[in-house]
């Protein structure tokens, strides 16, 4: 009523405030808002009294427990058959879950475009050893984390060693293990628990570090990983759906110049063999004496 008394309540309002209609009519409507919002129902009480209707009004309001919650209300004047405003009427929509994914596309774009902004660090060197720190830094500025390592797959004998890390102790950061024990595929993997079952072959390694939540993000090149960013947090961790896409967008980023500078680097091998063998032909062919030429190639 225009004193602000409940008196009506239905079932969705029972269930999304938590009193009952009997708990709740007869009770000012001051206890469903949060106490620094109280004005703010001051304000919409006079619009609705001037006969003005209140749309889509986005606010908080209180739940019986106490907890807070975002509101998009619909407020309008009751009126009697003279015209007059007997009442208020309010509906009231729960928005936590829309407010939530507009606060997770935000997040995301905010992540992508600090990406776009880092991933420059990556083209200053076409050097995989010089790129490593660079990956590093991206993936500190990207996701926020306790501790980061690129792994690297050496192709010789199937076994991962660390190219480069932050945030770990030596002793973590000089494993070698098997290609079996670091599980991953194509995609970013989350372990929100670092003691799920499909990690027991690291277990004792991260409860020694104090790992309790950790992301591994492939590195793919030439269709195969050969390596992965693992992101490791010493406190419980979920992983947000924004954070997944992060990862998966920032692996693809350093897969592709991490590819770029191992081609690179490729080439340059391939100039020096090529440099090397024109060279050793054209001492071969400046003496007849056999002896001489073979002290000048093997220098």
């Amino acid at each position: 009523d225009l004193e602000s008394r409940i008196t009506s309540w239905n079932r969705a309002a029972e269930r999304l405030f938590g009193f009952t209609a009997a708990e709740a009519l007869g009770r000012p409507i001051y206890v469903l808002i949060p106490d620094e919002r109280q004005q703010e129902e001051q304000e919409v009480l006079e619009r609705v009294r001037r006969g003005d209707n209140v749309v889509h009004f986005e606010t908080r309001r209180r739940h019986r427990d106490g907890a807070e919650f975002d509101v998009s209300l619909t407020v309008s004047p009751i009126r009697d058959e003279q015209g007059q405003v007997v009442g208020i009427s309010k509906i009231a929509r729960d928005i936590t879950a829309r407010r939530a994914t507009e606060a997770e596309v935000a997040g995301l774009q905010s992540r992508l475009v600090a990406l776009a902004a880092a991933s420059s660090l990556l083209l200053r060197s076409p050097r995989v050893d010089d790129m490593l720190p660079a990956v590093l830094s991206v993936a500190r500025d990207l996701l926020p984390a306790d501790g980061y390592a690129v792994w690297r797959k050496d192709a010789s004998n199937e076994e991962w060693r660390i190219a480069a890390h932050e945030g770990l102790s030596p002793a973590f950061a000089d494993d070698i293990i098997g290609w079996g024990d670091l599980p991953g595929g194509p995609e970013p993997v989350a372990f929100d628990d670092a003691g799920e079952a499909v990690l027991s072959a690291r277990q004792a390694a991260y409860a020694r570090e104090g790992i309790r939540s950790l992301l591994l993000v492939p590195l793919v090149m030439h269709g195969r990983t050969t390596g992965t960013t693992v992101f490791y947090h010493r406190t419980p961790h979920r992983f947000s759906p924004s954070e997944l896409e992060a990862a998966r967008a920032f692996g693809n980023v350093v897969s592709a110049a991490l590819t770029a500078a191992e081609l690179y680097e490729e080439q340059q091998r391939s100039r020096m063999d090529s440099d090397f063998l024109a060279e050793a032909g054209r001492l071969l062919a400046n003496s007849l004496d056999y002896s001489a030429s073979l002290r000048q190639v093997a220098g």
